[in-house]
């Protein structure tokens, strides 16, 4: 019984922090069309930043290396976990914004993504390298008195919280006039632009909103496990919180978090119970196959996602795809004349 309640527990909190994650990529893809394929380094990113501002010094002789060892109080650490990831986002977007279009954030986020990998993962100083850091207390347990096994009782509903507060946020941006500038910077910037909109800026905030909900999913993740690791910090993972807002539904914030459900609560948990027949390998490639079989379908049968983005009243005068108007919007000239 204490196995399937520690399981439950884990696929709950796991399925929470994925809400948080598409929550904040929708705001940045489906919102405002940032494309941004290193989403997951700045979920590692808020996870380490929370690793070692909680978890203290390491102890002489233990071989643990890191930056900062500090032993701050609950949330802190996942506030400045938040704040780290959003800063780099921002910064980030700041360069190739004033410099470059757009479209080419995708290829520096992948090139920011893979150095910020070989970073961690080559340098033992500042997040212990390849080892990652490891023994994360327990945000409150000690407090009051959970033991370690029973972790999920402080950090389910502290995620919950955490989520209620993303989503707040998510649904007052979509249901507010800035949400409609965003949308409109999304169809078309330049024509956003034009209509005295200042594109940059928004793409900005959407970036640091965006990353600082990847940063304090990344805090909740590694408080809960009490370890992270470059080995758990992948491009397939960002390809993973893609998948689910793609699946669910782009620019949907219901979408967005049936994906994360779909994604992590019934794909990846439930692969874990294949049978490997021996080969470490097999049960991975067949997650991989199942999610990229699922957006292909998707893509193809339905690609607005399973919980499209809600129409307005004027979405049959618009184009039915980005600069292609649709058929029956364009007046027909009568016959002979």
């Amino acid at each position: 019984m204490s196995v399937v309640i520690t399981f439950g527990s884990s696929v709950i909190m796991y399925v929470i922090v994925y809400m948080i994650l598409t929550l904040g990529l929708n705001l940045q893809y489906g919102f405002t069309g940032i494309v941004n394929f290193t989403y997951y380094t700045f979920v590692a990113v808020g996870a380490y930043i929370a690793g070692v501002t909680a978890l203290g010094r390491p102890q002489p002789g233990t071989g643990e290396l890191y930056i900062l060892g500090a032993n701050l109080p609950f949330p802190i650490p996942i506030l400045l976990a938040g704040l780290a990831a959003g800063a780099l986002g921002g910064a980030l977007a700041l360069v190739v914004f004033r410099r470059l279009r757009s479209d080419y954030l995708a290829i520096v986020t992948l090139a920011a993504g893979t150095v910020a990998l070989d970073v961690a993962t080559n340098s033992n100083s500042i997040f212990g390298g390849s080892n990652g850091i490891f023994g994360i207390p327990t945000p409150l347990a000690g407090v009051l008195g959970v033991p370690l096994q029973n972790s999920y009782m402080v950090m389910i509903p502290i995620g919950l919280v955490v989520l209620a507060i993303c989503w707040w946020i998510s649904h007052s941006i979509r249901n507010s006039p800035y949400g409609r500038i965003l949308r409109s910077i999304r169809d078309n910037p330049d024509v956003a632009e034009a209509f005295g909109h200042r594109v940059l800026r928004h793409q900005l905030v959407m970036m640091l909103v965006g990353c600082f909900m990847a940063g304090v999913g990344g805090a909740l993740t590694i408080e809960f496990v009490s370890a992270m690791s470059p080995s758990g910090w992948q491009a397939v993972e960002t390809f993973i919180v893609w998948a689910a807002v793609i699946v669910g539904g782009s620019g949907n914030n219901l979408g967005a978090a049936l994906g994360a459900l779909i994604m992590q609560g019934v794909i990846i948990q439930g692969t874990l119970f294949l049978p490997s027949f021996g080969n470490q390998e097999l049960v991975p490639a067949i997650r991989a196959l199942a999610i990229g079989l699922l957006v292909i379908l998707v893509l193809y049968f339905r690609p607005q996602g399973l919980i499209p983005e809600k129409r307005r009243f004027y979405d049959h005068l618009l184009p039915g795809r980005r600069g292609e108007a649709r058929p029956e919007a364009i007046p027909t000239p009568p016959e002979g004349g």
